[in-house]
Parts: C-alpha cells; structure tokens; sequence
C-alpha cells in the first residue's frame, strides 16, 4: 500500500483515565481521529494499535484494522516508535507494507484537512523523512523562559533580547503532536519517527488542543461544541 494512516491508543492514561474511549460531543475522541483519516484522499488503510479491548472494539466498529499491541509495548516505558514498529512489522508480513505513515495520535479532536493534505503533499513532492505539524509559540516565547538557581532568575535562552515587543521577536514554533507522517522504513532505519530530513507543516492554535489533563479536555469539549465539526 502507499498510505497508512495509523492511531497508536494506549490504554493507560493517568490524568484522564480512559481518555481515548471517553465520550467527547456524543462520540469517543478516538473517533475523530479515525474519522480524520478516513476523509483523507490517498489514505489506503486505516489501523488502530491499542491494548485497550473497548478501544479495539469501537476501531473495529468503524472499520479499522487492529494491531493487538503486547503489554510490553503499553506501558509507561514504551515508546511509540517501538509500538509502530510493531504494527507495522504486521503489515510486512502480509506484504502489504506502506510507503508512507500517518500517525495520527488519537488526543486531538480538532485537524484541518488542508494541513493533512500538505503533510502527504510534502512527503511525496520532498522524498523527505519525515513532516510533523507544529504551532507558533505565542506567550511561552523562549525569550521569556527563565530558569531559577539558587533564588535566581536566570534567562533560560543564552541571549535575552530585553524591551522587545512580544510581536517584534523572531517567530518559533513547537512540535504539536497533531500530525506525524514519515516514510514506512524510516523507524526501522533510525529508529526514529522524525529521522534527519524534517519538514514541517502549521497547525491553527485558535482550535488546536490535544488533550492531556482535565483542563485541555474542558478545553476540547469548548471547542468541539464551538466548531461543531473535527474536520475545519
């Protein structure tokens, strides 16, 4: 196959429990995710690794493949590259191995179709490793990040530019977690998601969250209720 769209849903979350099965404006958030995916022209397959069973029903439910995922490869030491590998060791097998990988992580609620499309777009135009969405960084500016020694506030950059404007500074951006495409060989090469050839595509921060405590999932229904749709 060209296109995988995969969505890794560990079943052990601690600051929302049971998160990815949670019902977010009348459906589990997983299902935006899948759903996500599934309007993506070029996507050929859409698989769900999880070691979760209800997670795993709900995938099946809406035609996903599932990637049984072992217990080692779900717990708080795993990383998701080695959980991708596993599924995609699956695909391999059966010969159907794809060029490309979309992971989609199952926490955010929220994509825009036109930033999935470039992701793909770039990773096919580029040959790149890899292309992952970031959002600019606004308030939390590196400029402004302090480390404290001693007592002391020190800059946390090796430069602080002082009585400059927010708007004046040099714009960065941070790595969102939204949007994750690489080459299908790339995690076996590099053992890496991202790999040496990095490209990048921006996520919308007026609806972007992707849920990890309490506050982002008050954050997530605010919007999901606002925007009424995943897809914008």
């Amino acid at each position: 196959m060209k296109t995988l769209a995969l969505i890794p849903a560990r079943a052990g979350s601690k600051r929302v429990p049971g998160k990815n099965i949670r019902i977010l404006g009348g459906k589990p958030l997983i299902q935006y995710s899948i759903e996500h995916a599934q309007a993506l022209p070029g996507v050929d397959r859409v698989a769900v690794t999880t070691d979760d069973p209800q997670a795993a029903a709900i995938a099946r439910s809406l035609g996903c493949d599932v990637i049984d995922r072992p217990a080692h490869l779900a717990s708080d030491k795993a990383t998701t590259t080695d959980a991708v590998k596993h599924a995609l060791e699956q695909y391999r097998e059966k010969g159907d191995f794809p060029q490309y990988v979309l992971l989609l992580q199952p926490t955010i609620p929220i994509r825009e179709m036109k930033t999935l499309e470039e992701a793909l777009k770039i990773m096919e135009e580029t040959g790149c490793d890899s292309v992952t969405s970031h959002i600019l960084v606004d308030f939390h500016h590196p400029n402004r990040l302090k480390v404290i020694r001693d007592g002391r506030l020190h800059p946390y950059a090796d430069s602080e530019l002082e009585k400059v404007q927010r708007s004046e500074l040099p714009p960065v951006y941070v790595r969102d977690g939204s949007i994750y495409a690489f080459r299908g060989e790339l995690p076996f090469e590099q053992d890496s998601l991202m790999g040496k050839d990095q490209r990048a595509v921006i996520s919308n921060d007026d609806y972007f969250v992707n849920i990890d405590n309490s506050k982002d999932w008050l954050l997530a229904e605010a919007l999901v209720a606002h925007y009424g749709k995943p897809l914008v």
